[in-house]
């Protein structure tokens, strides 16, 4: 029988020995972890860390998450300019979550996302 958390604390190790040599997909899933605050304390500074190693690498669902945390100010100070880049490099990629955001953004021609959106 194994321990309460023994299989969490693998997962979570082997999670970040895969983003530490640069898996976009691992970095995304830490990003996710740490902006949820699924089985570690919500931090969204780590959280946006974990996102721009991710979207830097061109992950789609990083860049959208990584606008998303601009948008709000979570984890960064809020930067609409900065939002709108990830989420156009998200939407350029087919990601329909960003493209539906920016086409929101264009119709009430605020040129900004609306806060709050994103993950």
């Amino acid at each position: 029988m194994n321990p309460p958390g023994l299989m969490q604390r693998f997962f979570m190790s082997v999670l970040r020995y895969a983003a530490n040599k640069n898996i976009a997909l691992a970095q995304y899933m830490l990003g996710v972890i740490y902006d949820q605050g699924r089985n570690v304390a919500q931090d969204p500074v780590q959280a946006v860390e974990w996102f721009r190693k991710a979207a830097e690498q061109g992950y789609a669902d990083a860049q959208f998450s990584l606008g998303g945390m601009y948008a709000k100010g979570a984890g960064v100070a809020r930067n609409n300019k900065e939002s709108l880049k990830w989420l156009r490099l998200a939407a350029e990629q087919g990601h329909t979550d960003a493209q539906q955001l920016l086409e929101a953004a264009n119709s009430k021609n605020t040129g900004r996302p609306p806060a709050g959106k994103g993950r």
